[in-house]
């Protein structure tokens, strides 16, 4: 009986191989794998048929990390890694500014983004570096890895006379921020799973600031009740004091941690929760 159930298991085991590696496998930087047949791979797309289909499909490069063909070569894409990974604001250096619509093709879009920088003792190069500096710091709040710039003005300073005021330099920045990959829903259900959740740091982007503040929290418990997911996004419930809303989006997690973000009148606040 048991040799009969071995050899089940090794027959088993391989039909599932030999299945496999009728297919092209596509790894994606958010979708997982995909066993498909490949047609074609241009410069900027991979063009492929699901099984037992014949509609041809096609993935821009920037979603996929590599190819492993069914003869085992593989193909890999640099595309999907040359985006650097922002967890958290404290990787805002990681952010790509892009001005080219091309370069955001096949990203995840996380959302709107708009910032000013204004002094009158900097140049106007400074307070630049500043906007851009501060544009960063937000998109790495909203859990961004790119920001397409969509306007950008700036202006000098002006000395003032005894008929006009002077003017500040003023550097003011929109656009929309993007990444290569979004947090998958079921790995945050595991990773919830009979785990206590601790708030242990608020930080804000203010406004009228170039910095992002932050308030260390003493281990305050902070239980998740609720999650769901909305569209591409994973959304959840907790009660955290002074919090202008108990539903946040969640940009980032991992066995250690989880970020939660709000957005409140412009200004982006993120809750680090960490799991024990």
């Amino acid at each position: 009986m048991k040799k009969t159930l071995m050899v089940l298991m090794i027959l088993l085991n391989v039909a599932w191989v030999s299945a496999q590696v009728q297919y092209d496998s596509i790894y994606t930087t958010n979708e997982g794998i995909i066993a498909v047949t490949i047609k074609e791979v241009t410069s900027d797309a991979v063009k492929f048929l699901y099984p037992n289909e014949d509609i041809l499909n096609s993935m821009v490069k920037s979603r996929i990390q590599k190819i492993v063909f069914k003869s085992g070569r593989v193909q890999v894409f640099s595309e999907s890694t040359s985006y650097k990974k922002v967890t958290c604001v404290e990787d805002w250096e990681n952010v790509s500014i892009s001005r080219l619509e091309s370069e955001i093709q096949g990203l995840y879009k996380i959302g709107d983004i708009s910032v000013k920088a204004k002094a009158f003792i900097e140049s106007s190069s400074k307070v630049n570096e500043r906007a851009i500096m501060k544009l960063k710091m937000e998109a790495a709040l909203q859990g961004a890895n790119v920001v397409y710039i969509v306007t950008e003005t700036s202006v000098g300073n002006k000395m003032g006379t005894q008929y006009q005021a002077g003017q500040a330099a003023e550097t003011q920045i929109s656009g929309i921020t993007y990444s290569n990959s979004l947090p998958k829903y079921s790995d945050f259900v595991k990773i919830l799973k009979d785990k206590n959740t601790i708030l242990v740091k608020k930080q804000v982007l203010y406004n009228s600031s170039t910095s992002v503040t932050a308030y260390e929290i003493k281990n305050k418990p902070t239980p998740i009740s609720n999650t769901q997911e909305k569209g591409s996004f994973i959304y959840a419930t907790a009660t955290i004091k002074d919090a202008y809303s108990n539903e946040f989006r969640v940009t980032y997690f991992d066995a250690n941690k989880i970020i939660l973000m709000e957005d409140h009148k412009g200004e982006i606040w993120n809750y680090t929760i960490q799991i024990e």
